[in-house]
């Protein structure tokens, strides 16, 4: 093993084995070979807002065309480039373990029984496919035994009809935040867009809690087109952080906003009604709110909401509802690195006893009367960044796969 030269230490990738005959054998040999995050995206890059300190280079939000790569480092210089370094370090560690302390070498022989046994269950999920997925008490059991609990705050502003969900990415149990959402119709679920290097198996589910789609602006288009009344999730990121930060969201989900889907206005109403209720009446808010008293949203922010929800009732597309997720695992231990495999990934979240997820959703927005599509992109970042008090580094999913391939051609020479 050699040192990772560009953040740490790091596993060198083995060499592509022979493709194998077992169809299941195939899906986990593809998924070791898998790096960076299972929920990558092919998403539009979006430029950073005027004004925001860069180490990339600039762009126009609405000039970046789709499918043009983000920009190398050799165009950047060698001062954008040790730029990059120093956001990379930031937002992604450099090893699973950074100290073992007597208590994480004492605790480490169960981890590492318990991280394979839930390891496989996770697989095993995926692999199975069974309808008896669907029943909830076979998915609170499933939870539970890979320890993990969901807590959403403000769910009563999740709209009651078709939306667009989005939320930054923070570990690969991410998903399990939609195994039972709040506030979804019987027989709903929620279709998840997730990287199209996946294994075909993996999108070809069908029992699942939630609906796998490859994302691809062919399936954006389908998903805008489509009478499904299913709400839709994606991670604009493209890829997973450590929380301290944020990679630059890209744009491509906007394209499913552009058709506003029937009904749509009627529910938008219902929702009005509901939040005007709520500030007639804050002693009521209160007590409903109360697992989400610490999350507070600006006054701007609310007003931006406001002209949204005004926007979409005149057909201006579905609303996106901007999602601020926290995860929390055992300490001194990060479940991902910026070279780790998404099984490695997998194993360091089993490790961890618990794992809680807490979703705060904010407020519902739409592109404001001729805002163009960077900015609106960049105006629910914000909105996000603003809950976790993070900051949005201008790296972006195209630049974090660059330092991958880098780091991987450094730990072979």
């Amino acid at each position: 093993m050699r040192p990772n030269r560009l953040l740490g230490p790091a596993r060198v990738p083995a060499a592509r084995p022979p493709e194998p005959r077992c169809s299941r054998c195939a899906v986990l040999n593809k998924l070791r070979q898998a790096h960076a995050s299972y929920t990558d995206s092919d998403d539009e890059l979006v430029a950073p807002p005027p004004g925001s300190s860069s180490c990339s280079s600039r762009a126009s939000a609405e000039g970046v065309a789709e499918g043009t790569p983000g920009p190398t480092a050799g165009s950047r210089g060698a001062g954008a480039e040790a730029g990059a370094l120093a956001e990379a370090s930031v937002l992604f560690d450099a090893s699973h373990v950074a100290t073992w302390t007597p208590g994480l070498v004492l605790y480490a022989p169960f981890g590492a029984a318990l991280a394979s046994f839930r390891t496989t269950l996770w697989l095993l999920g995926i692999l199975l496919d069974q309808p008896w997925f669907r029943n909830e008490r076979v998915q609170d059991a499933y939870l539970a035994l890979l320890g993990v609990s969901v807590t959403w705050r403000h769910a009563d502003r999740l709209p009651a009809g078709r939306h667009l969900l989005v939320s930054n990415h923070g570990c690969v149990g991410d998903l399990m935040l939609l195994f039972r959402p709040p506030r979804l119709a019987p027989g709903l679920r929620y279709t998840h867009l997730v990287t199209s290097a996946l294994p075909a198996r993996v999108t070809r589910t069908r029992h699942l809690p939630l609906l796998l789609r490859p994302a691809s602006p062919a399936v954006y288009d389908e998903l805008a087109a489509s009478a499904d009344p299913s709400p839709v999730h994606l991670f604009p990121e493209g890829g997973m952080t450590n929380g301290r930060g944020m990679l630059r969201f890209s744009r491509g989900f906007t394209r499913i906003m552009g058709q506003a889907q029937q009904g749509q206005q009627q529910h938008l109403q219902q929702d009005e009604q509901q939040q005007q209720q709520g500030q007639e009446q804050p002693e009521r808010g209160a007590q409903h709110h109360a697992l989400g008293a610490s999350a507070s949203v600006s006054a701007a922010a609310n007003a931006a909401a406001a002209a949204g929800r005004q926007a979409q009732g005149q057909g201006q597309g579905l609303p996106v509802v901007p999602v601020a997720l926290r995860v929390r695992t055992l300490p001194g231990v990060s479940t991902h690195t910026l070279t780790s495999s998404f099984l490695a990934n997998l194993f360091w979240l089993s490790f961890s006893p618990t794992t809680r997820l807490e979703a705060t959703v904010l407020p519902p927005m739409v592109p404001l009367p001729g805002e163009a599509r960077g900015a609106f992109v960049n105006r629910v970042q914000a909105a996000i960044a603003t809950e976790l008090g993070v900051r949005v580094y201008d790296m972006t999913i195209q630049q974090k796969k660059q330092l991958v391939q880098r780091a991987a051609s450094a730990a072979r020479k």
